[in-house]
């Protein structure tokens, strides 16, 4: 059974499977247009052998919308349907900022493009280019514990310097293993801890990407700047 024979019915003929991945095709490259049009070049993963990327910008300055694009576009590109996996802080971090925010997997995610959402589970399956199912599993940084044993070929960690545990790194950097190059993506809000310290010291295929509010000023309210001057010597 080969991977179009698993996700199209039975009554559905090699003619129409080819138009309908054909159609697939053309909606995920109107949709990598509208973000690379909209994108501050600077937002955009780029391709390659790197091991680790990560972004440390202010609030507001679009951080959850560079992990939901790379991570969704990368699952879809990846003809092995290797698992992936989201990290944030708590579960409704997860769910109702990674998955469900403005900015987040479902918000970027072309519907046509959604196999499976499944909500209590916080598992999310997509098509990929070879015509199969990929997977992107959510995961709470509060239980380290569940990350002992899932396996994946890419992650992406959000907002790290909230984390409560910094174990949860080390137990999902172990599960990193699947595939030839396997990587993760970290996006975080500036604080002075441990393991933000820890993750932008120079390291072979390590990329930092620095930024601030302001780089994004044109797309957020300027009540918003308002009330950031209130907090002026502090780290958003």
């Amino acid at each position: 059974m080969n991977a179009l024979s698993q996700i199209m019915p039975a009554d559905v003929g090699p003619d129409e499977v080819l138009q309908r991945i054909g159609d697939e095709r053309r909606i995920y490259l109107e949709w990598q247009r509208r973000w690379s049009d909209t994108a501050r070049p600077k937002q955009i993963v780029p391709g390659g052998d790197w091991t680790e990327y990560g972004f440390l910008a202010g609030r507001g300055y679009g951080k959850t919308r560079i992990g939901a694009e790379w991570i969704t576009r990368a699952a879809y590109e990846d003809p092995s349907g290797f698992d992936s996996a989201v990290i944030a802080p708590t579960y409704c971090d997860t769910k109702f900022t990674c998955y469900e925010g403005e900015s987040g997997i479902l918000s970027v995610l072309p519907p046509e493009l959604l196999v499976e959402y499944n909500k209590s589970d916080m598992i999310i399956k997509i098509r990929n280019v070879a015509g199969g199912v990929s997977t992107i599993r959510g995961f709470t940084a509060e239980k380290p514990e569940r990350l002992r044993g899932p396996q994946h070929t890419r992650i992406w960690c959000d907002e790290l310097a909230a984390w409560q545990y910094d174990e949860t790194w080390d137990m999902a950097m172990m599960g990193l293993r699947l595939g030839k190059n396997p990587q993760v993506v970290w996006t975080t809000t500036p604080k002075p801890k441990e393991l933000v310290r820890k993750l932008v010291k120079p390291k072979k295929g390590r990329f930092i990407e620095k930024g601030s509010t302001y780089d994004n000023r044109d797309n957020l309210p300027q009540s918003f700047f308002d009330q950031l001057r209130q907090y002026e010597g502090t780290t958003l």
